[in-house]
């Protein structure tokens, strides 16, 4: 079972993906996920991602062939086959509340009408977290999204 933390923005009449993070902890103290949202610009991000954990900090972040805490380059096929395989369906959580189509013609994660009854609202914004993981902010402002939790 995977861990959920995602915010989206209602503006426009959509509901826009600011931040969605999935993970799963695939070993003692080590994660491994996807992160999604907006990260400027019109840009969006969906980025696979491993995480050590060292007490409440992350001690390495790989996010697209680097490791966003040392800034070493890192190499996903080092990893065991069950790590890459839980940052795959990690994915399936993203389309589980996002629309595809509109990913795959206009690179906008938009959330799936039929989900909005399961968020809570919090002014323009609403919100999904399965898991209270402080580190989620973190893997956010890492990976350069423009949003995170409590932010």
């Amino acid at each position: 079972m995977y861990s959920l933390n995602a915010g989206w923005e209602n503006r426009q009449g959509r509901s826009i993906c600011r931040w969605f993070c999935a993970w799963k902890e695939v070993s003692d103290k080590k994660l491994a996920g996807v992160i999604a949202g907006f990260a400027g610009g019109g840009a969006f991000l969906l980025e696979r991602f491993f995480a050590t954990v060292d007490g409440n900090d992350l001690s390495s972040l790989w996010i697209d062939l680097t490791d966003r805490i040392s800034g070493n380059d890192v190499e996903f096929s080092d990893l065991d086959e069950a790590i890459r395989s839980a940052m795959d369906d990690a994915e399936d959580e993203v389309w589980a509340y996002n629309n595809r189509d509109l990913w795959e013609d206009a690179e906008q994660l938009v959330l799936l009408e039929d989900r909005k009854s399961h968020l809570a609202e919090s002014g323009d914004m609403l919100l999904l977290s399965t898991s209270d993981s402080s580190l989620v902010r973190s893997i956010c402002e890492l990976a350069g999204l423009t949003a995170a939790p409590g932010k």
